[in-house]
């Protein structure tokens, strides 16, 4: 296994869903994003918002990351596209 490499980072905008207010729905940003320990509703990437603070987000939480094999192997076991760094939900 190599050296690991950033091939996106995406942040989730607030937004109304089926079931509450989610930031699911991740896009990539161009350039750089600050990292800090997040605030309420909030994971460390500035921009980015948490619908679900009990179980997502928060200072053991800040940022969350996926191997592209493991992006891989889901879309195979799906069905379903796994874009680089996007949401299989979106």
């Amino acid at each position: 296994m190599g050296d690991g490499k950033i091939l996106s980072v995406n942040v989730g905008q607030r937004r109304r869903v089926g079931f509450g207010t989610s930031g699911i729905a991740k896009r990539p940003v161009a350039g750089s994003v600050a990292v800090a320990v997040p605030g309420a509703g909030r994971s460390g990437l500035a921009g980015d918002f948490i619908g679900d603070a009990r179980d997502h987000g928060g200072a053991d939480r800040a940022v969350y990351a996926h191997a592209r094999e493991d992006l891989d192997r889901w879309e195979s076991t799906s069905g379903r596209r796994s874009p680089t760094g996007g949401s299989a939900r979106t």
